[in-house]
């Protein structure tokens, strides 16, 4: 450590030694929970139970031109459908516009849940939701079905129902 000069007249200086750090402990504020509002005593007139969970699915039920057609596993739709096994069932839908594909999409009852998925049609698959939202499927991911729901694919429209 180098020399500090000494002034005439003053003690001589010492050299100066860092002085231990010694850690800061920090305690943190205690969280506070948010103060639960009072519940009140008798439920307001326009109180409604919670809604009973959706029985589980067991058939879709797809209108199209004034026809249904029930399906309670998988199927194919379409303008001239194939099915990939035995099992899936065929649902050939009228469309003298062609604007529907040969295999348009697939639909699948399984779990108690119905699902829907686009098989890569030309025109394309959309959802139309009861509340009015049109949502563009995309090929090869399925999409929940839910009751009333309405599918557009090409210039065809087909009613929704579950059962």
């Amino acid at each position: 450590m180098p020399a500090v000069p000494q002034q005439p007249g003053q003690a001589p200086a010492q050299p100066q030694t860092p002085s231990p750090v010694r850690p800061r402990t920090v305690v943190p504020p205690r969280p506070t929970a948010a103060p639960s509002p009072a519940a009140p005593a008798t439920p307001p007139a326009t109180f409604q139970p919670p809604a009973a969970p959706a029985p589980p699915v067991t058939a879709v039920v797809l209108t199209a031109a004034g026809t249904d057609h029930r399906i309670t596993g998988a199927a194919v739709v379409g303008r001239r459908p194939r099915a990939e096994t035995p099992d899936v069932q065929v649902v050939e839908i009228a469309d003298v516009a062609r604007s529907l594909s040969r295999t348009h999409l697939r639909i699948r009852v399984a779990h108690g849940v119905a699902w829907v998925e686009d098989a890569g049609s030309a025109n394309g698959t959309r959802l139309v939701t009861p509340d009015g939202e049109r949502v563009r499927l995309v090929p090869g991911e399925p999409a929940r079905l839910v009751p009333g729901a309405v599918l557009e694919l090409g210039q065809v429209r087909i009613d929704v129902a579950l059962d």
